[in-house]
C-alpha cells in the first residue's frame, strides 16, 4: 500500500471542512465525542463536545465508525485498516494499492476543542 499523494493545500481544505466526525459517547460526560487529529503523524483521538477531555480511539470503535470512504482511483468504498506500519487507522483499495490516514480526513484538535 501507499499513501495516496495529499498536497499540502488540499490537505488544508480537508482539515477546514466543517463537516465532523462523531465518536462513542464519552466516558466523563455522557455526551457525544468528535474525532480530530491529536499530533502530526496520523494519531487520533475522541474528544468530549462538552468538556473537550480526550479518549483514545480504540480500533474497535475505528471499525465501528460508519464512514464512505472513496478511493481516489477507481472510487469504489475503501476499506477500513491499520495501515502499512501499523501506527494509523487508514482506509484503503487493495486494487489501485491506496490508502488514505483518518487523520488526513478529521480535523485538528485545535479547531473543536
Amino acid at each position: 500500500m501507499r499513501e495516496f499523494p495529499v498536497d499540502k493545500k488540499t490537505l488544508e481544505e480537508w482539515k477546514k471542512f466543517p463537516l465532523r466526525f462523531v465518536g462513542k459517547k464519552s466516558r466523563c460526560c455522557d455526551t457525544q465525542t468528535l474525532l480530530a487529529q491529536a499530533m502530526e503523524g496520523g494519531f487520533v483521538m475522541q474528544y468530549c463536545c462538552k468538556c473537550g477531555k480526550s479518549d483514545y480511539l480504540s480500533e474497535e470503535e475505528f471499525q465501528k465508525l460508519y464512514l464512505w470512504v472513496a478511493c481516489p482511483g477507481c472510487k469504489v468504498q475503501m476499506k477500513r485498516s491499520k495501515g502499512a506500519k501499523r501506527h494509523n487507522y487508514t482506509y484503503r483499495c487493495d486494487d489501485c494499492k491506496w490508502e488514505i490516514k483518518l487523520a488526513s480526513l478529521v480535523p485538528r484538535e485545535a479547531d473543536i476543542v
